[in-house]
């Protein structure tokens, strides 16, 4: 199974999802979003080596369909939203 962690913040959920899915040869964690290039979720994805995309709004909602369309489970999503 693939799964996609989308994180804003620290990434405590994120580093606890790896930590819970290490070794566990079923669970693929795909990618991790974030449109906070200051999360850290990308120092976690950074650790495990796992590949990671620092998205902007309005293109997140057009990733997480595509990769849900290849058949990626999104494990978290949390998405906040700014105004400018």
């Amino acid at each position: 199974m693939n799964i996609a962690l989308f994180a804003s913040g620290k990434g405590t959920n994120v580093k606890n999802i790896l930590h819970y899915f290490k070794g566990n040869k079923t669970v693929n964690i795909a990618f991790i979003g974030t449109n906070n290039s200051q999360s850290g979720a990308i120092f976690h994805a950074k650790s495990y080596q796992i590949p990671y995309l620092i998205l902007k709004v309005i293109l997140s909602i057009f990733i997480l369909r595509y990769y849900q369309n290849m058949g990626v489970r999104v494990c978290t999503a949390t998405i906040y939203i700014k105004k400018f």
